[in-house]
């Protein structure tokens, strides 16, 4: 597995696509590192839904897929492997429906999926699914027996509210940690 990440490494580029630059319009608003959770893990959001233009985020998959590796990359960096060595992750879906799931947003997720469960083995302690609508949720409670209990463990998928997904984040991330957005103190993004 280490060999095989190695060659993907290179492969892909990584180094390069840390350089990269991507559209601010496109993906400015789109991904952000901020903040810590209790254990000092640092939080990846990923805001898939509100004002977002979808398309233009994963009309080119290859570009996306770089600068996904990219933000995940930035926030490897930012562990220190003795007391830190895993991320947490929220995924906003706030407005998405079924049809803003094309063709290309598929094949990005099942395509970033793979990056990170191949060659960022571990490194996730929890990931939040917030504001997702009823009918996502369901189909993700539909795919729940393909899943390992390991995976299955790190997730947790809340509803729509800043009442519940506060709940949720604040069982793992300080109030000042948190953006105010989700109910939190902290002026971010």
């Amino acid at each position: 597995m280490f060999v095989g990440t190695l060659r993907w490494r290179e492969s892909f580029n990584v180094d390069a696509a840390l350089k990269e630059e991507f559209p601010q319009d496109v993906f400015g608003s789109l991904g952000h590192i901020f903040g810590k959770d209790t254990g000092g893990r640092p939080i990846i959001y990923n805001i898939y839904g509100g004002d977002q233009d979808l398309k233009a985020a994963f009309g080119d998959v290859q570009r996306f897929i770089r600068w996904r590796v990219a933000l995940m990359e930035r926030s490897v960096f930012l562990l220190d492997f003795n007391e830190v060595d895993q991320t947490v992750q929220v995924h906003d879906y706030e407005g998405v429906s079924l049809s803003s799931r094309d063709a290309n947003s598929k094949a990005a997720a099942s395509e970033a999926s793979n990056i990170f469960q191949s060659h960022y083995p571990e490194m996730l302690h929890k990931k939040f699914f917030i504001n997702v609508p009823t009918i996502l949720s369901w189909i993700f409670w539909a795919f729940k027996p393909l899943l390992s209990a390991n995976t299955l463990a790190k997730m947790s998928v809340v509803g729509t509210g800043q009442d519940a997904i506060r709940k949720a984040l604040v069982a793992h991330v300080k109030e000042e940690e948190l953006p105010k957005r989700y109910g939190g103190l902290a002026d971010a993004f």
